[in-house]
């Protein structure tokens, strides 16, 4: 009687394995706690949550803990592809264990099926709402595992394993007769695509409209969480962040997530966003995220954001997922567009962000990355006149296109290193500075060079229209 007691309890509602498209409004971890919900009032099968990490499964001499080391194990396979736990399923697993996929209709080995949950581990990017149930007796067990996971496309999808052990009288401990994937394994992949299986458009709206409406928000005020979220979600791992307000220095995608928390951690709104995207290159797309963000006090800054998007492997093994990612991000220095701001004010900082974007354009080696810093702070267009002058080209002016096309990318061949000595106002009627840099040359010997400006004040910000550039002394 106490045996189809059991039996009856452990009836299950055997469902196929569904695949989700998320809408982009709705929150999908919010959706996957509800999706659970109802899944719960459909089962008969006892759920609980567990961690991922239970711990005291080894050896598994009990039912209860061959249930829950193969949860953990399964769970930890495809968040981290752990070789420590594809071998303990290996340690408690047999020959004669059967091992089913996809509706329990593609039959493998362990090695297919170490094969197998390696892919899962590259195609999902998060798993959540993890709960197990399981049937206890003295010898044999069976047991249900259910989770959902998140691909790089952004699809939900609920997976099911079902497994039995049997005790080995002999070892003192369960090992497994069979494991299988409930479900027709609908929208996974055989095998890696080479290439991202969604638009890079898709992604571009992903990234505007969480960058937009989930961090740069105040009601609710992001959580370091979210922030970190946002990184994993859309940055490759190893992105290059450069801040210009910081002379150009790179932050890593973790240095870059407490930047945002700092930088709005006091913010009051946020107002005026923009938007545009341009093709930077044959494989890379820029978008550009522009917003105006409104400070105690009456503060108010213009931040603008270009993400760098191009294909990348999300992992660095050859069988790295393929996605689209930003791979690297320019943050401009913020305008400021507090009114009734001094224009007097203002120099000092400027004069220390001019000069000190200078030396990385030789330090960080000849890139438009590490030229774009300094030449935020100059006038581009046409109409607004910019000239310079430098030593060794002759006497007459050259024009922006010169000076950021030709002589900048070639300045720093000569130089194998510089730092800042000293800037100095020359004129603060008719706003001049000069900056000394202390240059090491490829030779070993060290030089001087003087960079010459005046810069005027043009929509809430200085901006700099005549450069000279020194010879070396």
């Amino acid at each position: 009687m106490k045996l189809q007691f059991l039996l009856l309890l452990f009836h299950v509602i055997v469902m196929s394995s569904e695949v989700v498209d998320v809408p982009d409004d709705v929150d999908i971890y919010d959706w996957m706690e509800d999706y659970f919900d109802e899944l719960d009032k459909d089962s008969e099968i006892e759920h609980r949550r567990l961690g991922p990490d239970a711990e005291d499964t080894i050896p598994p001499n009990t039912s209860d803990k061959s249930a829950n080391l193969f949860f953990s194990s399964i769970t930890k396979l495809i968040s981290k592809n752990s070789e420590e736990d594809i071998d303990n399923l290996g340690a408690y697993s047999t020959d004669s264990t059967k091992i089913l996929l996809c509706e329990e209709q593609k039959s493998v080995n362990f090695a297919g099926f170490r094969i197998f949950v390696r892919l899962l581990h590259h195609f999902f990017k998060d798993i959540q709402i993890l709960k197990s149930g399981f049937r206890p007796h003295d010898y044999e067990t069976s047991f249900e595992i259910n989770h959902t996971a998140v691909s790089y496309e952004n699809k939900a999808f609920n997976l099911r394993w079902k497994g039995e052990a049997e005790f080995d009288t002999t070892k003192k401990v369960f090992y497994y007769t069979k494991f299988s994937l409930l479900g027709d394994c609908a929208g996974i992949p055989a095998n890696l695509p080479e290439h991202p299986t969604q638009p890079v458009e898709s992604y571009i709206s992903r990234l505007k409209k969480t960058f937009s409406t989930e961090i740069l928000q105040t009601n609710p005020r992001p959580r370091s969480v979210d922030y970190d979220r946002f990184v994993d979600d859309f940055l490759f791992k190893k992105v290059r962040v450069q801040l210009c307000e910081r002379n150009g220095k790179i932050l890593s995608g973790a240095e870059f997530s407490k930047y945002l928390s700092d930088r709005y951690q006091t913010a009051v709104s946020f107002t005026d966003h923009a938007f545009s995207q341009d093709t930077f290159s044959n494989y890379q797309t820029v978008v550009i995220i522009s917003v105006q963000a409104n400070f105690p006090n009456g503060v108010i800054m213009r931040d603008n954001y270009t993400f760098r998007v191009e294909e990348k492997r999300n992992r660095g093994d050859e069988l790295g997922w393929v996605d689209w990612w930003t791979a690297y991000v320019i943050v401009q220095c913020p305008i400021n567009l507090t009114p009734s701001v001094d224009p007097e004010a203002l120099k000092d900082e400027f004069i220390g962000q001019v000069c000190g974007s200078l030396s990385p354009i030789i330090n960080d080696g000849p890139s438009v990355e590490s030229r774009t810093p300094f030449l935020s702070h100059m006038m581009k267009e046409e109409q607004q006149g910019f000239w310079a002058i430098i030593c060794g080209t002759g006497n007459g002016p050259k024009n922006y296109n010169y000076f950021t096309e030709q002589f900048l990318p070639s300045w720093p061949s000569s130089y194998a290193s510089s730092e800042l000595e000293k800037s100095e106002v020359l004129d603060n009627t008719n706003f001049s500075f000069k900056c000394i840099l202390k240059l090491k040359k490829v030779d070993t010997t060290i030089a001087k060079m003087d960079f010459q400006m005046r810069a005027y004040y043009e929509v809430n910000q200085w901006l700099v229209k005549e450069v000279r550039v020194g010879c070396e002394y």
